[in-house]
């Protein structure tokens, strides 16, 4: 295929706008693809991100158990030995393990929380710009139909008068 040359400016102009909306055109074609494939990323992020999550809670409540345990241990073997002394009435001991454990479960749940909010304002993102390329594509489909004065209205932003 032969291509002409331009012989006026408003050729050439002509013949640039049409490449770049051929551009542009490609552009729009790969959104949707893009689109699924960041939504894919996002779910198999998140779902790693659980998965990490959850092996963290478990550790951390095999170690809270543990300690629980060794701690539980030492006051009843304490008090034991207490009573055995013929002493009055033992003070419960608040250790600063016990404290980092609740502190650290604390943290984890707020991070579970966070994530959690984080993932489905994601994935309702996602729903919104597939209902929004849905629109786009069906106002694409019509669009040939529609009246100048009613595509002119839709181009800047505005509902149609009833005049239209």
């Amino acid at each position: 295929m032969s291509r002409k040359v331009p012989s006026t400016a408003q050729e050439a102009l002509l013949t640039e706008i049409l490449g770049d909306l051929g551009e542009l055109h490609g552009s729009v074609k790969a959104l949707p693809e893009q689109i699924r494939a960041s939504a894919e990323a996002a779910s198999t992020l998140a779902g790693q991100v659980e998965r990490d999550l959850a092996a963290m809670v478990n550790d951390i409540k095999d170690q809270a158990a543990e300690e629980f345990k060794q701690t539980t241990q030492k006051e009843i073997t304490s008090l034991l030995r207490q009573l055995s002394q013929g002493a009055k009435s033992p003070r419960p001991r608040f250790t600063i393990k016990a404290a980092a454990v609740w502190i650290i479960g604390g943290i984890l749940c707020s991070i579970l929380a966070g994530l959690t909010a984080i993932f489905t304002a994601q994935v309702l993102y996602f729903d919104q710009l597939n209902d929004e390329a849905t629109l786009g594509r069906r106002v694409i489909a019509v669009w040939p139909s529609l009246p100048p004065a009613v595509q002119r209205s839709i181009l800047e932003g505005r509902a149609p008068s009833p005049e239209e």
